[in-house]
This record gives C-alpha cells, structure tokens and sequence, in this order.
C-alpha cells in the first residue's frame, strides 16, 4: 500500500496546519528549541516544507539535516532555504529506514511523526543520530477523543486516518528511559478544547 503521505500535495498540507491552528504552535516550539539548545548540527524529522527552519542562525548550527518522506514537500523547503541555511542536508526516507545513519547531531526534533510510524524504531534511528550530549525533542498529539485528524476543505488530509495511531507518552518515556534518556523539558500545548500537543525533551543521563 503506497503511504498516503506520497499523495498529499504540500499546498493542502500547509492550508490544512493553518486552518487548524498548528502552523504557528510548531514554529514556535521549533524556534525554542533552536534558541534553548543552540544545536551546531540540527536535524528536523518529518520537516515538510520546512516551517521553523526560518529561526536557523548559521552562526550557530552549521548544518541541517531535513527528513521527511515526500519529495514534494522536500523540494520546495529545498526552493525556500537552500540560499539561507549554509549547510542544508535534504534526506527523502522513513524515519524507520535511517537506522545507520549516524550524523552526531545536536539536537534531534521529530514534530508529529510517531503518529505514523512504528515509534520504537523510529526511535532507535533517532538515538543513533545524536551525539553523546545531544538533545532530543518530540512532538506528539493528544486528541482527547476526537478524531486524529481534523476535518477540514482539505480532504487528501483524511486518508493520514487509515495509518494514524495515537502515541502514548509514557510508552515514549519508557523507550527512552530505556536508553539511557530522561525527559529535561515537558510541556502540553492547548490548541483548543479537543487537540493538544505534548512537547518533551530528553538527555542521556549516562553522561551528566
């Protein structure tokens, strides 16, 4: 079954993070977690278009890394900031199918991807990404009962309902704790009375 990620045009995608109030919230947290952990090297899992990439200082990090699995969506963050981030690193796969690949990141931000993945493994990738001081931040959703994904004009959105899977915070914490990470920063962001997203961030402990 082809993903249903490959089929959403990045139009509908950003048309549809606007109308139901997720643009801004993301950009904010990736702008904090830029500004709070002044990663050297940056990778943003599941980056679309690259919205928060516009908060790189490269006089800070140096290089980033841009995963997300559609080659659409990679393009056109490749059109917006290839002439403003330095270093600029696009990678077209799975989260899942990176597991070798070691690239000693700083900070390694995954922003509403666990959802659609087998976290465990996309987790195992992420770790092997990270340096030996290096942070990692997740974003997930909690829908309190209402469906996962919106409903909106945008209907290529609602074929993401058929692979989409709520992500329970404390199987992440324990993932994590297993390897050796502890959760240094935890928020819950609301959207409105139904939607919110859980903001964690973890360290390894091991090297304190």
């Amino acid at each position: 079954m082809t993903n249903p990620w490959l089929n959403i045009p990045f139009s509908d995608y950003e048309n549809h993070m606007s109308e139901v109030g997720q643009t801004l919230i993301l950009n904010n947290l990736i702008r904090d977690a830029l500004q709070d952990y002044k990663p050297a090297c940056f990778v943003l899992v599941g980056c679309t278009t690259g919205n928060g990439l516009e908060h790189v200082n490269n006089e800070i990090t140096t290089t980033v890394y841009a995963i997300d699995i559609n080659r659409e969506y990679l393009d056109e963050l490749n059109t917006r900031f290839s002439g403003t981030i330095s270093d600029l690193r696009l990678v077209c796969q799975s989260i899942e199918s990176l597991s070798l690949m070691a690239v000693n990141a700083d900070l390694v931000l995954c922003a509403l991807v666990l959802e659609y993945v087998n976290p465990e493994n996309a987790l195992k990738a992420m770790f092997n990404m990270l340096s030996v001081k290096g942070k990692l931040a997740l974003i997930v959703q909690r829908s309190n009962g209402s469906s996962f994904v919106t409903k909106t004009k945008y209907h290529s959105l609602e074929r993401l309902s058929s692979i989409a899977a709520e992500v329970d915070e404390a199987s992440l914490v324990k993932l994590c704790h297993q390897q050796g990470y502890e959760i240094i920063e935890s928020r819950v962001i609301h959207i409105n009375a139904l939607k919110s997203f859980v903001y964690l961030v973890f360290e390894n402990v091991k090297i304190r």
